[in-house]
């Protein structure tokens, strides 16, 4: 996928439906320009990987921050 096309808040808004059809439902993104800020908490390392690997499906190979808690 071509990021360069979408504005920040698309990005973001993809990338939100794509963690929550997921099931990550208390983890969110915030897109500035092309950096991508993971926010949440999940119960995994591995849920806190997949997160940064769906979001790096819809950024392309963009910056992005995984702040995300693990507290499993």
């Amino acid at each position: 996928m071509n990021s360069s096309l979408y504005t920040p808040f698309t990005l973001g808004t993809m990338i939100n439906r794509l963690l929550h059809s997921a099931y990550m439902t208390d983890v969110h993104c915030q897109c500035t320009g092309s950096q991508v800020v993971l926010r949440g908490r999940v119960a995994t390392a591995r849920a806190k990987q997949r997160a940064a690997s769906l979001a790096r499906k819809v950024c392309g190979m963009g910056e992005i921050s995984n702040e995300i808690h693990v507290v499993g």
